[in-house]
């Protein structure tokens, strides 16, 4: 059994030098493919999780702004109508009086 991965190796320092143990076992190869894997995917999460908090805050400010522009619109459509009325009984007034 020993044979079948000091071969690997014996090759790997006879080409060059730079083969490691880890590159002799395939499951040592998988295993350092899923830790890249997993740290990629941990860096991809925390850039979509501070893309999430921004969008999140975002919305929260449109919410906000959205509903002082609804007050703002509601008190000036009141006091239109008030002005409104008061020029309409104004013109009634000057009428009856012509």
């Amino acid at each position: 059994m020993q044979v079948t991965w000091v071969l690997p190796i014996v090759f790997c320092l006879v080409a060059g030098g730079t083969c490691s143990a880890a590159d002799a076992n395939p499951l040592a190869t998988v295993l350092d493919l899923m830790e890249e894997l997993k740290v990629k995917i941990i860096k991809e999460g925390e850039v979509e999780a501070k893309a999430y908090d921004e969008y999140l805050h975002w919305c929260k400010n449109a919410v906000q702004d959205t509903g002082f522009v609804i007050e703002t619109a509601t008190k000036e459509k009141g006091e239109l109508e008030a002005k409104i009325a008061e020029l309409t009984a104004e013109t009634s007034e000057a009428g009856s009086k012509n």
